[in-house]
């Protein structure tokens, strides 16, 4: 039996008689799991948001028991301890456990969150609590505008209480953002890379966009068009391509496939664009090129976008979109990632 397991099993004894609390750290564990993995992250990351999940709520059995009332600071002041304690005991590394414990610590504290598994581990913690609670509809918009930060927590949230206008979209800003918490490292690495090329963007943040029809007002506020990022391979999979080319434009296989002198071009799988350009579906973008260290894909622009002053694209992740001069992403990016381009006419 693994650590988690027994983990699980530990807490399971640990509120015997309880179904209420043990469901309910069950559920916060799964959605955690489910938002660690929609967002990118790595195995131990992913084991050690799923190991704070299962304990965050250790601390009330102590605080009741202490003080007859279980608030959340003391929640965070008694659990943090036994949390740790309970991690080490279950076989998990040193500093594994402190940091459970520090977050365990700190999870009903929503100031100053200080990495992406602290903000899953809020996330998930709210998406059950809003359901227990029966929260209106009112809450669950406030709380979606003001905690809610990774694209699957969001998306989730929406989803799961049926909140179905726009998405919501950030404020304008200058460069990469002040505060990285929350940020997956696939983005983070965008900024990096754009800022060591000396490349100005603006930007700006939004809930998932997994369409381009969802980009309308993203478009809006960038003032500019997203272009249609597309990662089409042949049918033996042996070669793939990045298209860019207007939004609105109708894709037809058939005339790029003849310009290219190929067989019949059709989208590729996700499994290969992760491995090629390290994005998820629906965040597809010029800039997922910097992984591609193999050179495996090939880029391919349409004529048109190349008239265009300015460029719109996602930072490796569909919860922002960026938008940088055209001459900067084609004449300082691409060589930068040691890419050309293929111009074509669709």
């Amino acid at each position: 039996m693994d650590k988690e397991h027994k983990l699980l099993e530990r807490m399971t004894d640990w509120y015997s008689g309880d179904p209420a609390r043990i469901q309910h750290f069950i559920k916060v564990y799964t959605f955690a799991k489910e938002i660690a993995y929609g967002e990118g992250l790595d195995e131990a990351q992913t084991e050690l948001i799923g190991a704070a999940a299962l304990v965050h709520d250790i601390g009330i059995k102590i605080a009741e028991e202490k003080y007859g009332r279980c608030e959340g600071p003391l929640q965070e002041k008694e659990g943090a301890p036994e949390a740790e304690k309970m991690l080490l005991e279950t076989g998990y590394p040193a500093d594994v456990a402190k940091r459970v414990g520090y977050l365990v610590g700190h999870h009903h504290t929503y100031t100053d969150i200080d990495g992406i598994d602290y903000q899953i581990l809020v996330e998930s913690d709210f998406l059950v609590n809003l359901f227990e609670d029966k929260s209106e509809e009112k809450t669950i918009r406030s709380v979606l505008r003001k905690i809610f930060v990774t694209g699957t927590g969001r998306n989730l949230c929406r989803t799961m209480f049926g909140i179905k206008d726009e998405i919501w979209i950030s404020p304008l800003y200058r460069g990469r953002p002040e505060d990285v918490s929350g940020r997956t490292p696939r983005e983070i690495a965008v900024y990096d890379l754009l800022d060591k090329l000396n490349i100005a963007y603006e930007r700006v943040d939004h809930e998932v966009t997994p369409s381009i029809e969802s980009c309308h007002g993203v478009d809006k506020k960038l003032d500019i068009h997203i272009c249609k990022n597309l990662f089409l391979c042949n049918r033996q999979k042996t070669d793939f391509y990045l298209l860019l080319m207007p939004g609105e434009k109708p894709f037809r296989t058939k005339d790029l496939s003849k310009q290219l002198g190929c067989a019949r071009l059709s989208f590729a799988d996700a499994e290969h664009m992760e491995q090629y350009l390290g994005i998820h579906p629906g965040a597809v973008s010029i800039m997922g090129l910097m992984n591609d260290t193999g050179n495996h894909v090939r880029l391919l622009v349409d004529r048109e976008v190349l008239k265009t002053e300015y460029i719109g694209f996602h930072p490796c992740v569909n919860t922002s979109s960026l938008k940088a001069k055209s001459s900067d992403i084609f004449e300082k990016f691409l060589p930068a990632v040691g890419h050309e381009m293929t111009v074509v006419e669709l």
